[in-house]
This record gives structure tokens, C-alpha cells and sequence, in this order.
């Protein structure tokens, strides 16, 4: 029983250990210690403008949930020029990591492809939503013609009031129009 007990705690504080471990990989990804190597290797500045700063903003990390892998991704407008700035993030985190940490045991478990498709928005849920938009609107404007309980004409006036007569009225006056003489 205690021997079981002590496997736990053992695992619970290996897990632990691997969890900061990862949290302590993706803080060095995203430094300039590995920004800058790659910004140089792939002439980024020159050919696409993108710097150690524009690099933290295209490159993100995260990891596998309870596990010690580590995703990382790229989003640029090239799906060629993505995946091979996540290839080079791994390549020099693998050649860095033993002269920043003094550990042998990184390894690429696969090396970035080529997307076939667009990532980001769909186009179909855009337009989806925009149609929902439209009908929502539509029957807004409809209820609030409907349930509009004013008056507005001289007729309308007659209706209501059709025992009454009516007195007088007030002309339609544009002072827009007018011309001073």
C-alpha cells in the first residue's frame, strides 16, 4: 500500500517537473535567443520584412495537454513559408537547448507540412452570420412597423376620430428650402 502511495507522489511530481519543463521550452521558442537565429537563417527581414518582434507575433506554441510535447505553430500568409519557419524554430531550438539548459533529450517528433488548405476564418460562417444578421434585422424592422402606434396622417386622424371634426392642420414646412429675400 505505501509503495503504491509513493509511485503517485512520484509520478504526480514527475508530471509536475515535465509541466514546468515545457512551460520553461516554450518561454525560450519564443526569445530572442532562438528568434534571432532564425530570422537570420531564412534572410526573414530581407524578404519579408519580419523581424525578432513580427517573429513572436506569427509564431505561437503550446503543448499537448498533460504531456510534455510541444506544438509549434506559424501563421503567415504562405502556407510554404509557414512551415518552413516552423521547421527552423526546431531545428535551432534543438541546436540551442543544450548550450541554454545542458539537456541532450529534444527530439522532433514531426517536422511541419505544407498546409492544402487556408486556416483562419471560414467563409461559410461569415456568410452564415451575415445572413442570420440580415434575417434578425428584417424582422426587427418588420415588428417595429407593426407595433408602431402612432399617428402620422390626416386620414389616420379621420379614422380614429371619425365622430370628431377636424379643426385645422399643420402644413409641411422645409426650411432647407428656403431662400432668404
Amino acid at each position: 500500500d505505501s509503495n503504491s502511495n509513493s509511485n503517485s507522489n512520484y509520478t504526480s511530481s514527475d508530471q509536475a517537473f515535465a509541466q514546468k519543463l515545457v512551460n520553461t521550452y516554450s518561454q525560450i521558442i519564443m526569445s530572442d535567443a532562438i528568434a534571432d537565429p532564425v530570422v537570420t537563417n531564412l534572410d526573414l527581414i530581407k524578404r519579408y520584412g519580419i523581424n525578432s518582434a513580427g517573429y513572436k507575433n506569427i509564431v505561437s506554441v503550446s503543448s499537448a495537454d498533460k504531456t510534455e510535447v510541444i506544438n509549434v505553430s506559424v501563421t503567415t500568409n504562405d502556407p510554404v513559408l509557414s512551415a518552413d519557419i516552423a521547421n527552423e524554430v526546431v531545428n535551432v531550438f534543438e541546436e540551442k537547448i543544450y548550450s541554454i539548459m545542458k539537456i541532450e533529450n529534444v527530439t522532433t517528433l514531426t517536422s511541419a507540412k505544407t498546409p492544402t488548405s487556408k486556416s483562419g476564418s471560414n467563409n461559410r460562417y461569415i456568410s452564415i452570420g451575415a445572413i442570420i444578421a440580415a434575417v434578425i434585422s428584417i424582422i426587427m424592422v418588420l415588428i417595429i412597423y407593426f407595433t408602431d402606434s402612432n399617428v402620422k396622417t390626416e386620414d389616420e386622424v379621420k379614422q380614429i376620430f371619425d365622430k370628431y371634426p377636424i379643426i385645422g392642420s399643420i402644413p409641411e414646412f422645409d426650411a432647407g428650402n428656403q431662400e432668404d429675400k
